[in-house]
């Protein structure tokens, strides 16, 4: 059975760290780059593709202390409410207590999107349910890029969050999210 979140069905290897390859080299100073970095509300790693940046993630999140969640992006995701509901349901795979404000802001906005409304309600949920710092990886976020939606709702987290949460995104080009000179 699919999990839920508002009307949206969840397809759950998206929203679950990817397996490491046994293949692949692991990067040690790019691990301890990331770890140094963690502090942050907002790590950007940038490259073409084929370059490893989900490899160089998935090595970084199981040798991190801090839970994590996972957010493997869709180009589908690109409708806002889609995109929220995966990002909602990545958090509430970790952090159990977190999730019901938000399905309910997710279903009573169907057809009218606030993307403020929303992650404000976000902010709040994670507020009240998650005390422990984590990490929220946001992989592919090149794909969600355009969506000027997306770009706000993500940009409202940045600012408004507290300081509990850490964003990573990987995208295969350079972002232009509104909170980043802000940050």
């Amino acid at each position: 059975k699919n999990p839920m979140l508002g009307n949206q069905s969840i397809i759950r290897t998206r929203i679950t760290t990817p397996r490491r390859r046994k293949d692949l080299v692991e990067r040690k100073r790019l691990i301890q780059f990331l770890e140094e970095m963690i502090e942050k509300r907002l790590v950007l790693v940038s490259a073409p593709a084929g370059y490893g940046k989900t490899s160089l993630l998935v090595d970084f999140v199981t040798q991190s202390t801090l839970p994590v969640c996972w957010y493997s992006i869709d180009r589908l995701d690109i409708d806002p409410l889609r995109f929220i509901a995966y990002f909602a349901a990545a958090i509430q795979t970790r952090f159990p207590a977190f999730g019901q404000r938000t399905a309910a802001a997710i279903v009573g906005d169907q057809g009218k999107f606030n993307g403020d409304f929303i992650a404000t309600v976000v902010i709040n949920d994670i507020y009240e349910n998650i005390s422990e710092h984590f990490i929220m990886v946001l992989d592919d976020y090149h794909l969600v890029n355009d969506s000027v939606e997306i770009q706000n709702f993500i940009s409202k987290l940045l600012l408004d969050l507290d300081e509990n949460c850490h964003f990573i995104l990987a995208s295969r080009t350079l972002l232009s999210l509104p909170a980043i000179p802000r940050l």
